[in-house]
């Protein structure tokens, strides 16, 4: 059975719209921030001046309510979110089964969850994530305060414990691993800029 945070990450942007629309009384509340916003950008309710395009307030209050709801589901696309589900489990001697796998969930942050999709891929007993920006990466300092993670593989949840690597010769092996699982060209990969994490049992 799904639960409300899988429920909720299947719902079009438009059917988001759509409950704004027949719920009145929010929608009478939001029309008023929308005024505000305008009144504050010096534009009238008549359109956007020199010619622009005023964006929708019924689209940007959907944006707005997707990630209020979705801070407390799991990462959903692009979006982060909160605590993945699942049964956790012991980790695997081996991370062949996640080759399968392209997008999988990280989850920092243990005491106020903090989860994100990402590209993964397992090398031996070892699982290696990488964050493309680097210290910029909110998961990313999420880890360098506390290395615990939770890994999400399929509907496998692994405790960890998140290290970065900074060996030469173990970032050239992640990166052709991730070369080869994403079928990506190995002198163009992400991952030797990136701020690589090698995730071992704690």
């Amino acid at each position: 059975m799904t639960g409300p945070c899988q429920r909720f990450s299947r719902l079009t942007v438009g059917m988001v719209l759509e409950t704004l629309r027949k719920n009145r009384r929010w929608e009478n509340t939001l029309r008023q921030f929308a005024a505000f916003d305008e009144m504050q950008l010096g534009r009238s309710s008549r359109g956007a001046v020199h010619g622009e395009v005023r964006p929708s307030w019924r689209r940007c209050c959907a944006v707005a309510l997707c990630a209020v709801v979705l801070a407390g589901c799991e990462p959903v696309f692009v979006f982060a979110g909160g605590r993945v589900g699942g049964v956790e489990e012991a980790p695997p001697a081996d991370w062949g089964f996640a080759e399968s796998v392209d997008t999988v969930q990280v989850e920092t942050r243990p005491t106020d969850p903090y989860s994100v999709n990402v590209w993964g891929v397992g090398v031996g007993e070892r699982f290696y994530v990488a964050a493309s920006d680097g210290a910029d990466a909110r998961w990313a300092q999420a880890i360098e305060a506390d290395s615990r993670v939770r890994l999400k593989v399929g509907e496998r949840v692994f405790p960890l414990a998140a290290e970065r690597v900074l060996d030469a010769a173990e970032l050239n092996d992640v990166a052709a691993a991730y070369a080869a699982k994403y079928d990506t060209d190995r002198e163009q990969s992400f991952v030797d800029a990136a701020w690589v994490y090698r995730l071992s049992p704690r």
